[in-house]
C-alpha cells in the first residue's frame, strides 16, 4: 500500500520555476507578421518644389509724385484751403478739378459731417496752441452757435501769432520766411509749408478798400475796411483748417 503522505507545502523561499510564456502558434504568426511589416515601413517625404513667380514692380518716380502733390496742394491753397491732412491725394486731385464754389461746398459738408469736432479736439489739445486756447475755444463755440462772424478777426490774429507777426508785417519778409522753411523741410512738412505759403499769399495780399476780393483779406478785416456781412461760414472753416496746418510745423 502506498504511503500517502501529505504534500509538503512550498516554502516561500523555494525558487520559483522559470516558465517562459510562449504564445500559441496563430498568435505568434500574427505578431511576427505585424512586426515584420512594421520594420519594413520606410518613411518617405517628398517635397514638391514650389516656384515663386517673379513680380516686376513698376518703378516709382518719387520726384514726379512729389511734384504732382505740390501742384495739387498749391491749387487748393490759391482757392484758400491749406493742406487738408485727412484727405488722400486722389481726393484732393478730384477737388482741384471742381469750381471754387464746389470746393467750398465740399469742405463745408466735410467739416459739418464730424470732421470739425475732431479738428477742435486736436487744436485745443495741442500744446503749441495753449496760449490761444481760451480764445479758440470761444471761436469753436460761437461757430457752433451760428455766430461765426465774430470768430474771423480772432482766428486771423491767432494765425499770425502761430507764425510771427513781424514776419508777416512785410511781404518781402514773409516770402523769405516761407522760402527758407520750404528749402530746409522734407516730405509732408515741406508740402505743408508750400501750402501755407500760397494760402497766406491770398489771405495777406495787400488790401484795397475800393476793391472786393473773392476771399477774406487780413488787412481789410483787421483795419476795419471790410464789410462783415460778406463773410461766410466757410471763411471761418478756412482759418480753422489753416491753424491745423500751422500747428503741425
Amino acid at each position: 500500500m502506498a504511503d500517502d503522505k501529505p504534500e509538503k507545502p512550498k516554502d516561500s523561499s523555494d525558487p520559483i520555476d522559470d516558465v517562459s510564456y510562449s504564445p500559441p502558434l496563430l498568435e505568434r504568426s500574427v505578431w511576427a507578421t505585424l512586426l515584420t511589416s512594421t520594420a519594413q515601413i520606410q518613411p518617405r517625404f517628398e517635397f514638391q518644389k514650389i516656384e515663386i513667380p517673379t513680380i516686376n514692380l513698376p518703378k516709382i518716380d518719387f520726384d514726379h509724385v512729389f511734384r504732382t502733390m505740390e501742384e495739387v496742394i498749391e491749387q487748393l491753397a490759391v482757392r484758400c484751403w491749406s493742406l487738408p491732412w485727412d484727405l488722400s491725394i486722389p481726393e484732393m486731385q478730384d477737388l482741384v478739378d471742381k469750381s471754387p464754389d464746389e470746393i467750398d461746398a465740399f469742405f463745408e459738408a466735410y467739416f459739418e459731417d464730424g470732421a470739425l469736432g475732431a479738428l477742435r479736439e486736436e487744436i485745443l489739445g495741442d500744446p503749441k496752441m495753449h496760449k490761444w486756447r481760451t480764445l479758440l475755444d470761444q471761436c469753436f463755440k460761437n461757430y457752433g452757435a451760428g455766430d461765426f462772424h465774430i470768430c474771423i478777426p480772432s482766428l486771423i490774429t491767432v494765425l499770425e501769432g502761430s507764425f510771427n507777426y513781424l514776419t508777416f508785417f512785410n511781404e518781402g519778409n514773409r516770402k523769405r520766411f516761407f522760402d527758407g522753411h520750404i528749402e530746409t523741410a522734407t516730405g509732408f512738412q515741406k508740402l505743408t509749408w508750400i501750402s501755407l505759403r500760397s494760402f497766406c499769399d491770398v489771405i495777406f495780399m495787400p488790401g484795397d478798400p475800393r476793391k472786393s476780393t473773392d476771399y477774406i483779406n487780413r488787412h481789410k478785416i483787421l483795419h476795419g475796411l471790410d464789410d462783415p456781412s460778406t463773410w461766410k461760414k466757410v471763411d471761418c472753416l478756412r482759418l480753422f483748417q489753416a491753424l491745423d496746418s500751422t500747428r503741425r510745423l
